[in-house]
C-alpha cells in the first residue's frame, strides 16, 4: 500500500457516497505507509485528501494482542494503580501446574520464551498466553486475572469478530 493507492481509494470511497473514517491495516506490511502518513503514537490519523477531515488510522487487532505479549514477556506490564504485572505471574502458575491434575493444558512454559522475530510475529502464541485466565486465578493474583480476563473478553473477541468479517 502506498500513499497514493490509499488516497486513490479514499476519493474513489467518497465518490460512491460514503464516507471513510477509518482505516485498519496491518502493521507488518504497512510500516511505510505509516511512515509516509507520519502516524505514530503521538498522530493516529491523516487528512482525507479532498476534503481535510481526519482519518484515523489503526493496526489490525492481532497486531495489537502480540506487542502486548511481546511487551508484557520484555519488560512487564504497569497498572494504573501502580501494580506490577510481569511474566513471574505465569512462572508461578507452571510451577504449581506440574502436578498429576493440570489446570490448563494449552499454556506451556515454553510460551514465556518467545525468541526472534517470526515467533514474536505468530498470533495464537500470544492468544494462547494472555488467556490463561484459569491459571492466573490459582495464584490469587487478583489484579493480574483481572487485567487479563479484560484482555480476553476485549481484545480477543474482537479479534474472533475481525477475523470472521475480514479474513
Amino acid at each position: 500500500m502506498t500513499t497514493n493507492l490509499l488516497h486513490e481509494i479514499t476519493k474513489t470511497i467518497e465518490e460512491k457516497g460514503l464516507i471513510e473514517k477509518a482505516v485498519v491495516s496491518n502493521l507488518a506490511g504497512s510500516s511505510t505507509l505509516w511512515k509516509e502518513l507520519e502516524i505514530n503514537s503521538k498522530n493516529n490519523f491523516f487528512v482525507h485528501p479532498l476534503n481535510c477531515r481526519k482519518i484515523w488510522i489503526f493496526a489490525d487487532p492481532p497486531h495489537y494482542l502480540k506487542l502486548l505479549r511481546n511487551h508484557f514477556l520484555d519488560t512487564g506490564l504497569i497498572l494504573k494503580d501502580g501494580t506490577i504485572l510481569s511474566k513471574n505471574i505465569f512462572e508461578e502458575v507452571f510451577e504449581k501446574d506440574r502436578g498429576e491434575y493440570k489446570l490448563c493444558l494449552k499454556p506451556k512454559p515454553n510460551l514465556l520464551t518467545v525468541r526472534g522475530n517470526e515467533l514474536k510475529k505468530e498470533f495464537s502464541p500470544a492468544k494462547t498466553l494472555l488467556s490463561a485466565i484459569a491459571l492466573l486465578l490459582s495464584t490469587g493474583n487478583q489484579k493480574a486475572a483481572e487485567f487479563f480476563e479484560l484482555i480476553d473478553s476485549f481484545l480477543l473477541s474482537r479479534i474472533e469478530v475481525y477475523k470472521e468479517k475480514v479474513l
